[in-house]
């Protein structure tokens, strides 16, 4: 894959400092660790929650998480009597939760998991503003909390939230991700050992621009999957690619699928950025091997 530019290592960023404030209590004692190129959560009990009925079945979830912030999410369960298998839903820059409901979310509801996916920062109804670049590293220099390390603790608080629900089996929670919601995914999944599993479709790994600082170098790699994806194993990795994707190249997830331990399938079909139902949803019955 060809080195990023450091501008265009800002476009993949895309991720809000901060998010629209409810009156919540706040998220759990937890811990945030930074060694080196990497970060660890340690986040030991679900977030405080509401819930809410929407129309058609589905369900308006809010949730506290790190920085005060109150993340919003659409859960929805599949057809039938559960407790169901589960996967938290990940979309990519700037897309909103009722779009990815009716994407990759709605997929896996046919296949029979039930889905609970968020707005991340700085999009919908989470809200908020998105830091530059220059004030990320600089949260990461100081040891504060860069939004895009926050954005993973927001996907662990949310598979917690469904480990909780007794319409869920607790052992079964997984992780799907889009072009950077499958970068979060694969980071998120390495971090908390009771993640089932993840799929990223549209996603792979970060390259450090040449002649960068060495702590910008540890910024830039502690939000690659690249950094991480050895450590998922054995839990399984199932990535998704279109052979015409020219944001993200089918090479980037070659990459990260090298660096993946076993069980991992990488499935490539036609098609472009995203996730496309018309040749996904055959492939993403992979996870019913799971």
């Amino acid at each position: 894959m060809r080195p990023l530019a450091l501008a265009a290592v800002a476009v993949l960023l895309c991720v809000a400092a901060a998010a629209v404030f409810l009156s919540l209590p706040a998220a759990p004692a937890s811990s945030y660790v930074i060694e080196g190129n990497r970060f660890q959560y340690t986040l030991p009990s679900p977030p405080a929650f509401t819930q809410a009925p929407l129309p058609g079945g589905a369900e308006k979830v809010t949730f506290a998480s790190r920085g005060g912030a109150t993340i919003f999410g659409l859960f929805e369960a599949p057809n039938g009597s559960g407790p169901f298998p589960a996967f938290v839903v990940l979309p990519g820059a700037s897309v909103e939760k009722e779009a990815e409901q009716a994407g990759i979310a709605r997929d896996l509801r046919r296949l029979g998991f039930a889905t609970l996916t968020l707005d991340q920062r700085a999009t919908g109804e989470t809200g908020g503003s998105m830091p530059s670049l220059q004030a990320e590293l600089a949260s990461f220099q100081n040891r504060n909390e860069p939004a895009n390390h926050q954005m993973v603790a927001d996907a662990l608080l949310a598979a917690r939230l469904l480990q909780s629900w007794p319409e869920v089996d607790d052992q079964r929670v997984g992780l799907a991700g889009v072009s950077m919601g499958g970068r979060i995914a694969i980071i998120a999944g390495v971090q908390d050992p009771s993640i089932w599993g993840v799929v990223g479709v549209s996603t792979g790994g970060i390259a450090i621009p040449p002649g960068i600082a060495p702590e910008a170098a540890n910024f830039v790699a502690s939000i690659s999957p690249d950094t991480y994806v050895a450590d998922l194993a054995p839990r399984p990795l199932l990535l998704i690619h279109g052979l015409n994707d020219t944001v993200i190249p089918p090479a980037a997830a070659e990459i990260t699928f090298q660096r993946a331990g076993e069980p991992k399938q990488l499935l490539l079909a036609e098609g472009g950025h995203g996730y496309y139902t018309q040749f996904d949803f055959p492939l993403l019955q992979a996870v019913l091997q799971w």
